[in-house]
């Protein structure tokens, strides 16, 4: 006779099996299509911009970071990329064991031979080449093999960056689905008969998926190169660079001249003799060097014909036509359009009176775009790296805390005591520990334990909800100073700059 108790809060199975008499569908639940990823013999054809596919976009890439605005772009963004603080959030309902796990995974970041920071600027790498390979290597948390700890459990020797001009190719599963090694090339590798042991017939070094992590920007298709943000500056960086190049050569061509010859039109002339096309060339040689600047000094026949004029002269002409286009305002435009595209068109603001603060409108998509990179970062970290560590040592994979970072948006104290003085002065405001804890990560304290009770006696009255006059003012005839309206019909709190709206 079948059990039909009403399943209880702990019969989890009972409660979610399927109700009896129920059909249920018949679907294919694994699956069928596939990502149509444009690959052959490992290398990979999306990328509509040839510019932007490998191996041309190495050259690209390295070429691009040379340019100026690039460059004032990729530093601010590693910049407050590696300012920004790397923590471990807990899970829900975290227990003693899983806070001593915790804390362990943040000890392994910071347990490497390499340093956090150092780590973090090879990871960085990814946004401009799209991705970024870094290969896991364990080692046993012991001293003797170069741990700060002595517990034996398995942590990180390091995040080993493995460059993007070393990677030969990505191996696909026989469906093209599933991404199951690279190939490192030993190209550019001094000695490498020292790795023939490990090498394939191509003489490459194959490294399994499960071996390493793969950063990328902007991933479509689960393509493994995602996606350079420098493609989309591409077009104003050439711009760039051409006009630029075109100004400087038409400043030393006003600064030094224009080299102007004469000499017999006979000369010119396509019967001229073989000796006169011979003096032309020279003469025409003579020009050309003295435009490229290879040439200091001329020297030419004084010959003068039957009137008594000069056969040859060599001056240079002044350049005093004026331009229809401004060059440095068009330069100065496509400048900025690179920092825009970037989402760093902010690092103008303070030469242009503007402020630098992240909070600001102005400069908020400069702290979104870092904020989305280190979400990248951190993702990738918390899908293929905290799972393995937790396996490695044989703990239990659903119960994993993440890891995070801090925002790099910073408010002044200033700016925070007033926000935090109005919103607790009409009760919006909750205390509980979460506040209490942001409240002091603000002022530069260290937060308390999630599960510290609140000392209410040491609260301000604001905070602990007690009476505040914040809101006195509002009472008609109440006097007092700041927030009254007196019976004169005088209010000091409406003469208060900050509390005007």
């Amino acid at each position: 006779m079948a059990d039909n108790k009403t399943p209880t809060g702990n019969d989890t199975s009972s409660a979610i099996a399927a109700d009896p008499g129920i059909s249920l569908p018949r679907i294919k639940l694994s699956e069928t299509g596939v990502s149509a990823l444009k690959t052959t013999s490992g290398k990979i054809y999306e990328e509509a911009n040839q510019q932007f596919r490998y191996p041309n976009m190495l050259k690209v890439v390295s070429e691009m970071k040379y340019s100026p605005p690039v460059s004032i772009a990729l530093g601010a963004l590693n910049t407050l990329m590696n300012r920004s603080e790397v923590t471990v959030e807990p899970i829900t309902g975290e227990t003693a064991t899983d806070k001593v796990r915790r804390e362990f995974l943040l000890s392994v970041l910071h347990d490497m031979d390499n340093s956090w920071q150092a780590t973090m600027q090879s990871i960085s790498t990814y946004k401009e080449y799209g991705h970024q390979v870094s290969e896991m290597v364990f080692r046993r948390r012991l001293k003797k093999n170069g741990s700060k700890h002595d517990d034996g459990l398995v942590g990180l020797e390091g995040l080993k960056n493995r460059p993007q001009n070393s990677i030969a190719r990505w191996n696909f599963s026989e469906d093209g689905r599933k991404l199951v090694s690279l190939s490192q090339s030993l190209r550019n590798i001094e000695n490498p008969q020292r790795f023939q042991n490990i090498v394939d017939e191509q003489g490459h070094i194959e490294i399994p998926r499960e071996k390493f992590l793969l950063f990328r920007a902007d991933p479509v298709d689960d393509n493994p190169e995602g996606v350079s943000i420098l493609r989309s500056a591409y077009l104003a960086y050439k711009q760039l660079t051409l006009l630029t190049d075109s100004m400087m050569v038409g400043v030393s061509k006003d600064i030094a001249g224009l080299p102007f010859a004469q000499l017999p039109a006979e000369f010119m002339s396509p019967d001229a003799s073989v000796g006169q096309k011979a003096t032309y060339d020279v003469v025409k040689s003579i020009v050309d060097n003295i435009a490229n600047g290879t040439q200091s000094a001329v020297i030419l026949p004084k010959q003068v014909d039957l009137d008594g004029n000069e056969m040859f002269s060599l001056q240079m002409l002044e350049s005093k036509s004026g331009k229809a286009y401004d060059l440095p305002l068009i330069i100065k435009m496509l400048q900025a359009n690179i920092l825009s595209v970037l989402s760093c068109d902010s690092l103008t603001m303070g030469a242009e009176g503007g402020s630098l603060s992240l909070q600001d409108g102005d400069t908020n998509m400069l702290a979104l775009q870092v904020s989305y990179r280190l979400s990248e970062i951190a993702n990738t970290l918390n899908t293929e790296l905290v799972p393995l560590l937790w396996r490695l040592n044989g703990w239990d994979t659903s119960r994993l805390p993440a890891i995070k970072f801090k925002d790099i948006s910073s408010v002044s104290l200033e700016e925070h005591s007033k926000w935090l003085q109005r919103v607790a002065s009409v009760g919006l405001l909750e205390v509980d520990r979460g506040v209490l804890n942001k409240i002091r990560e603000v002022g530069g304290f260290d937060p308390k334990p999630d599960d510290a009770p609140i000392d209410e006696d040491n609260l301000s009255t604001t905070l602990a909800g007690k009476a505040t006059s914040a809101g006195a003012g509002m009472g008609v005839g109440v006097t007092g100073d700041g927030t009254s309206k007196k019976p004169g019909g005088q209010d000091k709190s409406s003469r208060n700059s900050e509390n005007k709206g």
